[in-house]
């Protein structure tokens, strides 16, 4: 009998006891974030990156406490107390591996801007988190029974009836805890509906969009008495970085940032609005500075406009893709001064398009093809 119940588990087998035991204190408390806040100052915590801190808090939850954990099983009796059969380390083994590419999918998951992603890997630890956690407590509960057991019964022949009691019921619990998580895997990477799948179509297709973007300028110009914009809404993308944007992203008035950021006497507006009868009446606003007041006026006098069209249709929008084109023209020999063209894919944080210094906004474009001077603070 003394292969179904070893004397004393091996080092590996220790290990792999020690890992399981930090997934079952993980349940309680997160030693991870105790320690850090200890270490270093929560501050410091706060400001890292996503990623650089989802790895530290699991290195300090998991690795440390294990060592830990593994160093007091093989230096203190409690070791050897310890009794276990190969179905169990077996099921340890495999629930941990599923832990360890669950934690994995989240460290990954957090390099990806907006939280869409790590949503999606936690909305899915009741497939493969959770039952890796209830085959370590049934693992556990298992091992602790035998070791009793063990050390009172009479016989190893009473040891071995009660482990092979609960062999079968370990064994269904490995089946399930293994099965679930890859049909799950496979509905999620190709099932109807599947983010995965609607991912390896948007990509292509914005990649496609992507070879017409860029800024041109065709015409070299210098200042601007006034522009004439026909919409007021601004893009800004920041912290552009090989196509990924690690910043920010969102909009605002642009005729609101040209005023204020560069020296530009005044921008018009034009506003648009239609009849019951479809007679569309058009109405012309001049600004002078930010937040003052809009001045009506019958005829726009700026030297240059400003036309943003979209690029994108239903299918695009479907994928949560956007793009527009921003084109600037003299209004007094009709010819096209600059034009820029970019991209965005929403769920993927990703941009195509020029942005010198990691930035794109539709007011610094305008202002590099005008040559626009910085105002004066």
């Amino acid at each position: 009998m003394g292969n179904v119940i070893p004397l004393r588990p091996t080092k590996p087998q220790l290990l792999n006891i020690a890992i399981s035991l930090v997934a079952l204190t993980s349940l309680v408390f997160n030693p991870g974030k105790l320690l850090l806040s200890a270490v270093f100052d929560p501050i410091l915590i706060r400001d890292i990156p996503a990623f650089q801190k989802m790895l530290a808090y699991n290195f300090a939850s998991y690795w440390v406490p294990a060592t830990l954990f593994y160093l007091m099983l093989v230096l203190t009796p409690i070791g050897i107390w310890l009794k276990s059969t190969r179905s169990i380390h077996w099921s340890l083994f495999i629930a941990n591996i599923i832990l360890i590419l669950y934690l994995s999918a989240r460290v990954l998951a957090s390099t990806v801007q907006g939280g869409g992603v790590s949503f999606l890997v936690i909305s899915y630890s009741i497939v493969t988190a959770l039952p890796a956690l209830f085959l370590v407590m049934f693992s556990f509960v298992r091992m602790i029974i035998l070791s009793i057991r063990h050390r009172s019964a009479d016989t190893d022949a009473e040891v071995f009836y009660w482990g092979q009691a609960l062999k079968g019921r370990s064994w269904a619990l490995v089946s399930l805890a293994v099965s679930i998580p890859i049909v799950f895997a496979f509905y999620v990477g190709y099932g109807e509906g599947s983010p995965f799948k609607e991912a390896r179509v948007r990509m292509p297709v914005f990649k496609e969009k992507c070879q017409i973007a860029g800024d041109t300028i065709h015409l070299k110009r210098t200042g601007a008495k006034g522009i004439l914009l026909d919409r007021t809404f601004s893009r800004r993308f920041t912290k552009i970085k090989d196509g990924r944007i690690t910043g920010s992203r969102g909009g605002g008035f642009l005729d609101g940032d040209l005023l204020h950021r560069y020296d530009l006497p005044f921008v018009e507006l034009i506003e648009r609005s239609s009849s019951q009868q479809d007679d569309e009446t058009v109405t012309y606003y001049r600004k002078y500075e930010r937040g003052s007041k809009k001045d009506t006026v019958e005829t726009p006098i700026s030297e240059y406009v400003v036309h943003q069209t979209s690029l994108t249709d239903d299918r695009d929008r479907s994928f949560r893709i956007t793009g527009e084109k921003v084109e600037i023209y003299d209004r007094k020999t009709q010819e096209l001064v600059a034009s820029s063209i970019y991209f965005n894919s929403i769920k993927d944080w990703r941009f195509c398009g020029d942005a010198p210094g990691g930035d794109y906004t539709t007011s610094a474009f305008i202002a590099r093809a005008l040559n626009l001077q910085p105002r004066a603070k």
